[in-house]
């Protein structure tokens, strides 16, 4: 499996994190890219059959630069006919979404 382990560490906790999945995605023979969002990155995430994505969490949202990110990604992707509004869901693609508070 191709898997995307895409961070944004203000503080370095995250990037932690996202060394320990590569490292044990990699344990499992998965292909990893392991990724930290910076403003100039472009990520081609339809290439991918599985996305981890980690930010700290800023006023109870993901920090700006993985938001920019997927922004632009959309954009991208309608303009050239890859995701439609109000797309059907895309099954084979999953999707893990996971929140944490102490």
């Amino acid at each position: 499996m191709k898997i995307l382990n895409l961070y944004y560490s203000g503080t370095g906790n995250t990037r932690i994190i996202a060394d320990k999945i590569e490292e044990i995605a990699k344990l499992s023979d998965h292909e990893v890219d392991t990724i930290e969002v910076k403003k100039e990155v472009v990520i081609e995430f339809l290439d991918y059959d599985f996305i981890f994505m980690g930010s700290g969490v800023y006023h109870w949202l993901p920090g700006k630069p993985p938001m920019k990110l997927i922004d632009k990604a959309c954009v991208r992707y309608r303009e050239t006919g890859d995701m439609l509004r109000n797309a059907k869901r895309r099954d084979h693609i999953p999707f893990v979404h996971n929140n944490y508070y102490e």
